[in-house]
């Protein structure tokens, strides 16, 4: 989960990165924003989501 966590760190940083590098090429830098916004959701919904599953577990050996 750590691991998920830093990826999407990373990629938003890249996407700072890229932004400032690529500012001329609008074109590009709406691919880029579009990938890099797009890995970091599926990331942190993932996250979301081994969340909820940990969480619904606990209370279904509770219940």
């Amino acid at each position: 989960m750590k691991t998920l966590i830093i990826i999407a760190v990373s990629f938003l940083a890249l996407d700072v990165l890229a932004t400032v590098l690529l500012h001329t090429l609008l074109v590009g830098r709406a691919l880029l924003h579009m990938l890099m916004w797009t890995t970091a959701l599926a990331a942190i919904l993932c996250i979301a989501f081994s969340m909820w599953k940990s969480i619904r577990k606990g209370f279904m050996c509770k219940g």
